[in-house]
């Protein structure tokens, strides 16, 4: 009975002190620190007029992704402030077929031919290469006409 105490005790005083409580997947989502790396601008093909920003976080050591390609990824998606709206953490990577438009949104489908397997980059888009105007990205965490930034760990090619 005394151990019982004990236990409960303890329990008690972890769910008072917050060690219990869980945290959502966006709560564990933290942006990659890219202080002290240059971004390089780089001119949309898919969106004629439009930049965007890559930080190389790690390049990688893998190939570049080819037409058909199936590329499989973890990723954190981030509006301007840093708030987290999009992750991969605690659920398996996110795949699409290279050259395909079968990404959320056009930003990432020209970005991920850019990463070679095993890197991890950083890519911020404005508004016309992410969600554009529309008000319903994500249950409205995305505002429309915001700039997005997806930090993206590119896992395997196939």
């Amino acid at each position: 009975m005394k151990y019982f105490k004990v236990v409960a005790a303890l329990f008690v005083l972890a769910i008072a002190s917050g060690s219990c409580t869980k945290q959502t997947a966006l709560e564990k989502a933290t942006p990659w620190d890219v202080s002290g790396i240059t971004p390089i601008t780089v001119s949309s093909e898919l969106v004629p007029g439009s930049e965007y920003l890559i930080y190389v976080v790690s390049e990688g050591t893998g190939r570049l992704p080819f037409h058909g390609d199936y590329m499989c990824f973890q990723a954190n998606g981030f509006t301007a402030d840093f708030t987290a709206f999009y992750t991969t953490i605690d659920a398996s990577e996110q795949c699409y077929q290279a050259d395909t438009r079968s990404t959320p949104i056009i930003g990432l489908e020209e970005a991920l031919m850019k990463m070679k397997k095993g890197g991890k980059y950083r890519f911020v888009f404005p508004p016309e290469m992410a969600y554009g105007n529309e008000n319903y990205a994500y249950n409205g965490a995305v505002a429309p006409g915001s700039k997005v930034i997806y930090d993206i760990e590119l896992t395997s090619i196939y």
